[in-house]
């Protein structure tokens, strides 16, 4: 029975939530399939890709809640001492930077460039103290606009003393922001404009969980982690459903659903709480002649034990309502910092620049063969499709392919891709007009 009752204070009154979380299956399972969500599961969107749903025949009764529901975002955290940072970091997600070695940079008589917090600087010589990491005139480093912009290229130039541009290193951006190997390189061909619609900044919630601590959580089904369920929640489009990918770029894309219209609002919401846990004498339980279902607590206490985050300030998406039909798919709206190319409600999309095909996969990935005897070959988070995943690619555009020995190897784009994306960005008024 993976649902504990909590307390949160808001306006210095305490409010009774019911905390979904998922239960431990076993502790040396691996972690695509360690935890169980009885409460949740996901599914074939509606939207795109795979959706979040209720599941029946658990403790909640979704078709008619007692009140309201919290379920927790995990995700890969990244934790960093600032708002600038974290944007610089999502910046990187979404392949807007460049790469560039160390001694390829402007240094003044008598700087050097060493590290300082998570960038690159040049300082003087003079000032340099003990323990004060110099940057080697090989290190490979990432140049980054401080106020990058969606879908477009990372700096054209750098002038002199120029304070819009950052650097980080780049194999320490990659390890903070767990990128596996084969997907960093790809964000770093966006840079010559290769795959540059695809990137991993489609899954993340970013929140300060305390002065000097800003987190990116980032639940993107490549880590195939069972955990992270509310990954797979998508925003609700507001009028027509767009031709290119949503909220996915490319992770999610199901081509036949791209004609359709989603106009509900969006049936959970996204907030930054403090949940406690409550004791059965609690005055909360006790007002209602309530108590802490059996074995709730021994069951939050091994959930705890692995993602400690969850009892301190975190992210986690609120029902909206008191009541959901099993077989509805579960919506929320990421906010305003988030990067889309369509609208969502109370936000105004921007429509990509430049064309590109969906995503088309083998038959029976994400629906049955013709007649309906095997299941989809799709199922999170074990069999996700998607432009990462290697085992299974887009068959129309992909992006990786595994050499004999095993490794992975990036391959280039659709030259009709890059050309659209290099008029867009380069081109005249009349290259730069999309053909319908």
């Amino acid at each position: 029975m993976p649902v504990i009752y909590v307390s949160e204070e808001v306006q210095g009154k305490r409010r009774l939530l019911q905390l979904v979380f998922p239960r431990l299956s076993s502790r040396s399972a691996p972690e695509h399939s360690r935890w169980e969500w009885p409460e949740l599961r996901a599914g074939s969107s509606t939207i795109q890709g795979f959706g979040l749903y209720p599941r029946a025949g658990g403790e909640v009764n979704w078709e008619k809640l007692e009140r309201p529901l919290a379920l927790p975002y995990l995700g890969k955290e990244t934790e960093v001492e600032s708002a600038s940072q974290a944007r610089v970091l999502r910046s990187v997600l979404s392949g807007c930077f460049d790469l560039c070695r160390r001694d390829e940079l402007f240094t003044p008589k008598g700087h050097v460039w060493v590290q300082d917090g998570i960038y690159v600087t040049s300082q003087p010589r003079r000032d340099l103290v003990d323990g004060q990491q110099v940057v080697g005139d090989d290190e490979c480093l990432l140049q980054v606009g401080v106020d990058s912009l969606y879908d477009k290229r990372g700096v054209s130039h750098v002038d002199e003393g120029d304070e819009e541009v950052c650097y980080l290193r780049a194999e320490e951006a990659r390890e903070l922001l767990h990128l596996p190997p084969h997907v960093f390189s790809l964000l770093c061909a966006h840079a010559e404009d290769g795959h540059a619609d695809r990137n991993i900044s489609t899954h993340i919630v970013q929140f300060m969980r305390k002065a000097q601590a800003h987190l990116i959580v980032n639940a993107h089904p490549m880590f195939r982690n069972s955990a992270f369920m509310m990954g797979n929640a998508n925003e609700p489009f507001r009028g027509p459903h767009p031709r290119c990918q949503p909220r996915g770029a490319g992770a999610r894309s199901s081509p036949l659903r791209t004609q359709e219209r989603w106009i509900r609002p969006p049936s959970l919401q996204l907030e930054e709480r403090t949940l406690l846990p409550l004791s059965d004498d609690d005055p909360l339980l006790l007002r209602l002649g309530l108590r802490q279902p059996d074995g709730a607590r021994a069951m939050y206490g091994a959930f705890v034990h692995e993602f400690p985050e969850v009892a301190d300030k975190s992210a986690f998406f609120l029902t909206r309502r008191e009541s959901y039909r099993p077989a509805e798919e579960l919506t929320v709206v990421y906010g305003g910092s988030y990067n889309r190319t369509y609208s969502t409600w109370g936000h105004q999309g921007n429509p990509p620049i430049y064309k590109v095909p969906p995503d088309l996969f083998a038959d029976g990935t994400w629906a049955s063969h013709a007649g309906g005897a095997c299941a989809p070959w799709a199922s999170w988070p074990v069999r996700t499709p998607g432009w990462f995943n290697v085992e299974r690619q887009p068959t129309n555009r992909p992006a990786f392919q595994r050499r004999e020995d095993g490794s992975v190897e990036l391959l280039p784009d659709l030259p009709l891709v890059v050309k659209a994306r290099r008029q867009a960005l380069d081109g005249g008024t009349h290259e730069q007009r999309l053909p319908h």
